[in-house]
């Protein structure tokens, strides 16, 4: 059982004298009795809880754009109807098999996120946002926008897709060039597909979602009608600093929410996310919280990563910093699973982290593990860095 989302006032309720301390319980290391206790506590015996336990909002409720689908994590050629319809019947649907592996092996996946966050959005429970879903009375209140991939990183699991300075940094090292589209200017393509007045959350990706003019100009429009009580959020890697104009605009809203996109701490970030900087991405956090905004954090776990979890987890608890779990599964060979076996064994004997182990816990795939050092060695070159630098243990692992 997945036990990071217990917070530390309901532990102290619950916790026995012979109990670890909470933050043992939280990364994954409590004896069993423990751990069956708690599942107890969690255990609903509402049936109306259990006919609705793969229910998700997003097909009802929700749209990305540019692209229009309910779900970012669905596959190419997706069939929306067919998800509905099984749903209606609490039946899970093949095509969301990504959030049904966050959940078997114990993670919170995005569907159980995105029930609880409208859930609390409308004031409706899980179970009253299914009947009005089933009986046709949906409408989409809660938008995820992508206006484009300007971004000033070049994180090591991501592609020039998703990152301008990807592209840039590819067409200095490649002969073969890929075009780079400038996306501070306004894209507009989509802003009639947004009902301003209706709705109760946006968030924005990217890229660095807060370098992107269209958000900046979407928030604008919320507040030209009024609708201020929209709960608006950002996904960032932790670089953003204000200007007095986007200073502005965010007081104007009720809620304000931003998600750092943090996958480990100190030199593991500044590897992970470069070039940002650690220090920098510390002091805007405290800047968020100094303002009233909400912050959490997105903690996307590959191979290169995995074995830094404990102290991760533990920054993030020691920070009282609410996270959510991403388990890289594309491109493959950024998996955690496709590990040699004594790079396994390794990180699970220095770890000694049950989380760890269960991450670890699937057959390796020895021609990804060959491509995966592969692409570390090409992705430093082109940095001009060194793994070893910043992560001297998972180097030495890799490489000696």
């Amino acid at each position: 059982m997945n036990n990071k989302h217990l917070t530390f006032e309901d532990y102290q309720l619950v916790a026995g004298p012979d109990w670890p301390d909470y933050k043992s319980v939280v990364q994954g290391n409590a004896p069993e009795f423990v751990l069956q206790e708690l599942a107890d506590m969690y255990k609903s015996t509402s049936e109306e809880l259990q006919n609705v336990s793969n229910f998700c909002v997003l097909p009802f409720y929700a749209k990305e754009l540019p692209s229009t689908m309910p779900c970012c994590h669905l596959p190419k050629g997706y069939d929306v109807a067919s998800i509905r319809a099984d749903i209606a019947v609490n039946k899970r649907n093949s095509q969301c098999n990504y959030c049904w592996k966050m959940e078997d092996i114990g993670a919170q996946s995005d569907r159980q996120i995105q029930n609880e966050t409208l859930s609390s959005l409308t004031g409706h429970s899980v179970v009253e946002l299914a009947a009005n879903a089933r009986l046709g009375n949906s409408a989409v209140i809660k938008y995820k926008i992508d206006a484009g991939n300007f971004c000033n990183a070049t994180c090591v699991t991501c592609e020039p897709g998703s990152s301008s300075s990807w592209g840039k940094l590819h067409n200095q090292y490649f002969d073969q060039k890929i075009p780079i589209v400038d996306m501070l200017r306004e894209t507009s393509d989509f802003f009639n597909d947004i009902d301003y007045k209706q709705a109760q959350h946006i968030s924005f990706t990217g890229g660095e979602g807060t370098m992107i003019k269209t958000h900046w100009r979407i928030l604008e429009r919320l507040i030209a009608v009024g609708n201020t009580d929209c709960v608006i959020g950002f996904v960032t890697n932790g670089s953003f600093i204000p200007t007095a104009r986007q200073m502005n605009i965010l007081k104007q809203f009720n809620t304000v929410q931003f998600c750092y996109s943090i996958d480990g701490i100190e030199s593991r970030y500044e590897y992970m996310r470069f070039p940002l900087s650690w220090n920098q991405t510390v002091q805007n956090i405290q800047w968020a919280r100094e303002q009233g905004f909400d912050i959490s954090a997105s903690y996307t776990i590959s191979n290169l990563n995995v074995m830094y979890y404990p102290e991760t987890v533990g920054w993030f608890i020691d920070n009282n910093i609410p996270f959510l779990e991403n388990l890289v599964d594309r491109p493959a060979y950024f998996a955690p699973s496709i590990l040699s076996d004594s790079v396994k064994h390794s990180i699970v004997q220095q770890t000694q982290n049950n989380r760890v182990q269960q991450l670890l816990d699937a057959p390796n795939n020895n021609k990804d593990f060959k491509r995966f050092c592969d692409v570390i060695r090409l992705q430093d070159n082109m940095k001009s860095i060194k793994l070893a630098d910043y992560m001297p243990e998972l180097s030495q692992l890799l490489f000696d």
